[in-house]
């Protein structure tokens, strides 16, 4: 049954301690991708070990990276950047539009990223990088990136196809450790072996399996279906704000903000008290065992002023793991989880993006 508009209507929920009723809502079983997250992430590694195999430092200077791309393309580059921030020896940025910044040139690396192939914006972002005679390399499935790639005989990493674009993550998310470990700006693979290592222990403890009073994504999407998340992130965990936002805008179809720590504190932290619309909003903060100590007093002092202002509810989730990566993707895999369970609280599927083709289709007509 189809709503005014065009839209489904949304199922009946489901009890998140009832997991053979899940495919009822989540019909082409987007819970079971993120459950594989940490294979797809050991399987991607691999992959690209072996793929690209001209691709290396060649004796090119790299003065910066860009990584060109959209939504999850756009969230894999942030993740490594944000991983490797306190290592790399060059500006490492994340280009979300049409053209690349003034400051492109033949001494930057330019990932061009895009799942499908076909989005538009990183299509134009390869163009310009060919035009400043950047040095380029790419990952995607196929479509037009791919024919580009191998028309101008650029190396490209191989993504595997039939993919929700935001559940391909890990895939992304590889290709781009392996560059930076390939033009020795970064060492990526023992980090990126922890946190498959986590991300493995996180998936068990997340499962659909889990019991609610015991699984901390189920936890959080329950507290979540109290009010419009609000999600706070620092350093290594910025972007995994970002991803905990994107993906309940995608599969929860639910409005969400992401901020972050320690600016938030000098301006949004003065409306909690006095915006009577808190009392409609879920904190949900992602907190860094290994992060700064200030920052995590700041954070206890949010959850304050937040609980003072009548939040609907507040959530804290803890990255896991050892290293930046682990900590970073260990914080986003928990965000996965969360907003496929809080999709099934509302009993709406998380898999289609209804509005997401209609923009594309009427786009489409205004070429």
């Amino acid at each position: 049954m189809r709503a005014a508009g065009g839209r489904a209507k949304p199922a009946r929920g489901v009890d998140l301690d009832r997991p053979q009723d899940f495919t009822r809502v989540d019909r082409d079983d987007m819970l079971g991708r993120v459950e594989r997250f940490p294979a797809d992430l050991q399987g991607a590694l691999d992959a690209c070990q072996r793929q690209a195999p001209g691709f290396r430092k060649g004796g090119r200077y790299v003065s910066s990276v860009l990584v060109a791309g959209m939504g999850g393309s756009a969230i894999a580059g942030m993740i490594a950047g944000g991983a490797l921030r306190s290592t790399l020896p060059v500006p490492m940025e994340v280009v979300q539009d049409y053209t690349l910044p003034a400051h492109a040139r033949r001494e930057t690396l330019v990932f061009v990223s895009s799942y499908s192939g076909g989005t538009e914006e990183t299509l134009s972002m390869l163009e310009d990088a060919l035009e400043r005679g950047c040095r380029v390399v790419g990952t995607t499935s196929g479509g037009a990136l791919k024919e580009r790639l191998a028309e101008e005989g650029l190396p490209c990493f191989d993504l595997p196809a039939g993919v929700q674009p935001r559940a391909a993550l890990p895939h992304l998310v590889a290709p781009v450790l392996e560059a930076l470990e390939r033009t020795e700006l970064a060492v990526t693979r023992r980090a990126a072996a922890e946190a498959v290592r986590v991300c493995e222990a996180l998936a068990a403890e997340c499962a659909r399996g889990r019991p609610e009073r015991s699984n901390p994504a189920k936890r959080a999407a329950r507290a979540m279906a109290e009010g419009t998340p609000f999600i706070y992130g620092s350093g290594v965990l910025r972007a995994p704000a970002t991803r905990w936002r994107t993906q309940l805008n995608e599969n929860a179809k639910v409005l969400a903000r992401e901020d972050f720590l320690p600016d938030s504190n000098h301006n949004d932290i003065n409306a909690w008290p006095f915006d009577p619309r808190a009392k409609g909003c879920c904190v949900v903060l992602l907190r860094d065992p290994k992060g700064s100590r200030r920052v995590d007093q700041r954070a206890g002092l949010t959850r304050k002023f937040a609980e003072e202002g009548g939040a609907a509810a507040v959530v804290e989730v803890r990255a896991r793991g050892e290293g930046a990566l682990a900590r970073a993707l260990s914080a986003t895999l928990i965000g996965d989880f969360a907003s496929v369970y809080l999709a099934l609280l509302r009993g709406v599927d998380p898999t289609p993006v209804e509005v997401i083709a209609r923009l594309k289709r009427e786009l489409a007509r205004r070429t």
